[in-house]
Order: structure tokens, then C-alpha cells, then sequence
């Protein structure tokens, strides 16, 4: 328990060691957040391939992961309270996941008008992407840096993988 620090100020903090749930309910909201616009979005991309052009809907969504992704980076070395903090990586996970929905089914609109067996490399990369992350999880945990260096890492190389994809696109 923090020295001085009020009950709600060590609940926000997560120092109040009666439970593992923090006052923000950390888990819950990411889950939220990030499942509803996935599956709001998936819906309303079925209604955009018709008004908005593949490309823009493309390079319009990795655009913004990508600001996203950035945004998100620099506020690992921005000193902020817990909860201006909490609802603005709240809004990014949100937002990320809205254009993610975008991408994906766009991306998957293109891979239709293209012979199938571009279909098992387009999953397959998705589930290499998978296993990137956890071995990225796993080398972050065995080169021992900061959490701070680890989050940082996290989000920078997403931004190169996305800048990568731009270029490429």
C-alpha cells in the first residue's frame, strides 16, 4: 500500500492487494473495446465496399493503425495520471480495432477475386503474425529491459511492420 495514498488513489494505482481486479477493470474494457468495433465495423464494411474505394479503404486503414500505433508509442515516455492514461489507450485500442476491421475485410474482399491458392498464404500469414507476437512476448521477457524499453518495442514494431505494408501496397 502507497504511504499517504488514499484508498481511491490506491485502487486506481492497483497497490490495494485484496484482488487482483484494478479499479479500471483493465481486461474487461480491452476485451470490450476491442471485440465491438471489430464486430460493428466487420458489419458496416459490408455496406462501404460499395461507397468507398478499395484503396482508400486500405491505405486509409493502415494509415490510421499506423498514427494509432505511434500515437500509442509515444505515450509509453509521456508521464501521465492513471486515468487520462487508461481512457486514451482505451480510445486507441477502440480506434485500432475499428480500422483493423476495415483492413481485414477489405483485404479479404481482394483475396476473393484472386485464385485460391492465395487463400491459404493470406492465413497462414495471419497465424504467422500470431506467433510473431508471442515470441516478441517471449524475447521481451528473456532480454530482462524495463517494461517501459519492452511497451516501447511493442508499438514501434508495428509501426515499421505497417509502414512495410504501405510501401509494399
Amino acid at each position: 500500500r502507497l504511504v499517504g495514498a488514499s484508498n481511491s488513489t490506491t485502487r486506481i494505482l492497483g497497490t490495494n492487494h485484496t484482488g487482483p481486479e484494478d479499479a479500471f477493470n483493465f481486461n474487461n474494457w480491452v476485451t470490450l473495446l476491442s471485440q465491438l468495433p471489430l464486430l460493428l465495423f466487420t458489419l458496416l464494411n459490408s455496406f462501404l465496399y460499395q461507397c468507398i474505394p478499395e484503396t482508400v479503404r486500405i491505405l486509409g486503414s493502415l494509415l490510421a493503425i499506423l498514427l494509432l500505433f505511434a500515437l500509442t508509442a509515444t505515450l509509453v515516455k509521456v508521464d501521465m495520471s492513471p486515468g487520462p492514461f487508461f481512457s486514451i489507450t482505451m480510445a486507441s485500442v477502440c480506434f485500432i480495432n475499428s480500422f483493423s476491421a476495415v483492413l481485414q475485410g477489405s483485404l479479404f474482399g481482394q483475396l476473393g477475386t484472386m485464385p485460391s491458392t492465395y487463400s491459404t498464404l493470406f492465413l497462414s500469414g495471419q497465424g504467422l503474425a500470431g506467433i510473431f507476437a508471442a515470441l516478441a512476448m517471449l524475447l521481451s521477457m528473456a532480454s530482462g529491459v524495463d517494461a517501459q524499453t519492452s511497451a516501447l518495442g511493442y508499438f514501434i514494431t508495428p509501426c515499421v511492420g505497417i509502414l512495410m505494408s504501405i510501401m509494399c501496397y
